[in-house]
């Protein structure tokens, strides 16, 4: 077995860095079935799935679905982490600009309107001014 030549290594390397943007990874992938394993998500469905998962547990599971393309599935996350703790106000802008790009104008509105409301109980000019923001780009769009 011969050692590859140094340019070998470096063009497998640029090619597994540059894969395609939305390139198929999937949590349950396993030796030998072509999937990449995406460690990170696997962990936060584990610990997700246990009775011992916090609010925060249930909004980066949310992301690390979105960041992969698998709208449906952060949405399902990101609507347990609503029934579970309805005040965590960063996941109705999260939620609102994934559907938004995703062509999902109306749920994206919902849940942007139920982030407007919550910002405005809380107080937090910062959060309110982004969700106004991203539902005046959803309803203009």
């Amino acid at each position: 077995m011969s050692v590859p030549e140094q340019g070998q290594f470096r063009s497998s390397f640029a090619a597994f860095r540059h894969r395609a943007p939305g390139a198929s990874v999937d949590s349950r992938a396993r030796p030998g079935n072509g999937l990449r394993m995406n460690k990170r998500l696997a962990m936060l469905e584990k610990l997700t799935a246990s009775a011992q998962a916090d609010s925060f547990a249930f909004y980066c599971l949310g992301m690390e679905y979105r960041k992969e393309a698998r709208i449906d599935e952060a949405l399902g996350a990101f609507g347990t982490l609503r029934d579970k703790d309805p005040g965590y106000l960063a996941m109705y802008l999260m939620a609102g600009q994934m559907l938004r790009e995703g062509a999902r104008l109306p749920e994206a509105a919902t849940w942007l309107k139920q982030g407007i409301e919550l910002a405005k109980q809380k107080n937090d000019s910062k959060a309110l001014g982004e969700l106004e923001s991203e539902l005046s780009t959803v309803e203009t769009g």
